[in-house]
């Protein structure tokens, strides 16, 4: 049963899905992502990646990266310090759907000058229209149907240069220490119960072949990173 139970992936809503959550839940649980990204190492695969194409961003005199799916901001608040190192001049976007996270992002992120938040569904025509240099989806597409994903994927393919994908490994192993983790950093129900799930949502490496092959994507390069997490980086034409 317990095979069975990491075969597939769910399709479970996690409890982070419903926009109507706000407030101290929806806080608490964006400051526990971050406090979790922190001690696991879980920005590193996204700044390796953009060290990986460095070269080409560093060509450009303005560079556009946005984090699709933004959260809390975590991410984009390295990536600004990424590009201060660097000395790239980057213009950073945060897109979400949800008001509340937004509004949070910005809150977190209010010593931060040159990110710019939007709200921003990611099935909306809005998106549609959006382009930048590199998209991120950073532990986002798990919360997707894998038909809706592909279609993301494609509609990338016109709208940036690189896109740069962190998500979490379906995995046995990864879901038990996450549940001794949990446990031993007290996280909220919230965190535990979706920490879980994302989990049981997320990919295993032939998943992402097979998306990418779906997607019509050839010009990639998966990897497998600590802590359970599968990096991918898509250069388009």
């Amino acid at each position: 049963m317990a095979s069975l139970y990491f075969r597939e992936r769910s399709s479970e809503k996690e409890i982070l899905d419903d926009f109507n959550l706000k407030d101290n839940d929806l806080s608490q649980n964006l400051k526990e992502l971050e406090r979790v990204n922190t001690l696991l190492g879980g920005y590193a695969p996204v700044l390796a990646m953009l060290e990986r194409i460095k070269p080409e961003l560093q060509k450009r005199p303005l560079v556009r990266i946005t984090d699709v799916g933004c959260g809390g901001g975590d991410v984009l608040r390295r990536v600004h310090h990424w590009c201060q190192k660097n000395r790239i001049n980057a213009r950073l976007i945060g897109l979400d759907g949800n008001l509340h996270v937004v509004e949070l992002a910005r809150e977190f992120s209010h010593t931060y000058s040159g990110i710019d938040w939007q709200v921003v569904n990611v099935f909306s025509p809005e998106f549609g229209d959006h382009t930048a240099d590199v998209f991120m989806f950073n532990l986002f597409l798990h919360h997707f149907q894998e038909e809706e994903i592909v279609a993301l994927l494609k509609k990338c393919r016109t709208g940036c240069r690189f896109l740069i994908i962190n998500d979490l490994q379906r995995s046995r192993l990864a879901y038990q220490l996450f549940r001794l983790a949990s446990r031993v950093f007290r996280f909220s129900y919230i965190s535990r119960h979706d920490g879980k799930l994302s989990i049981r949502k997320s990919f295993t490496k032939g998943d992402w072949v097979r998306m990418l092959q779906e997607a019509g994507i050839s010009r990639y390069r998966i990897k497998w990173q600590w802590a359970f997490r599968y990096s991918v980086l898509i250069t388009f034409s």
